[in-house]
């Protein structure tokens, strides 16, 4: 069964309030109600900045630790496609301060 969110819960008010604009520029009898979007798997569209930040350093110390990709997808409900991209990008640096930080535990 598919999930969805109600737009006015995941969409600040002003971004709401454009596209109530646009649904009723495009179909001038719609008589309101509520909105709905589908949630899909791997959909990050509406996380938070905290959320995302968290996922991705997630997605990428999993990765490092041997997990697969499709593994790493589904533990963190993303996309087999975001891991690989969040590895390529972020997983040099996220990896090289990680290591920095163990050091310093270690040390200091």
């Amino acid at each position: 069964m598919a999930k969805y969110f109600r737009a006015a819960d995941v969409l600040p008010p002003s971004v709401l309030a454009d596209v109530l604009d646009r649904l009723i520029d495009v179909n001038p009898d719609w008589a309101g109600g509520l909105i709905y979007f589908p949630a899909q798997s791997g959909n990050t569209a509406f996380s938070s900045k905290e959320q995302l930040a968290r996922k991705k350093a997630q997605s990428i110390v999993l990765s490092h630790d041997g997990y697969s990709a499709t593994e790493v997808a589904a533990m963190l409900d993303i996309s087999t496609r975001t891991v690989a991209n969040w590895k390529k990008k972020y997983g040099a640096p996220v990896i090289a301060v990680l290591k920095k930080l163990r050091e310093e535990n270690q040390n200091g």
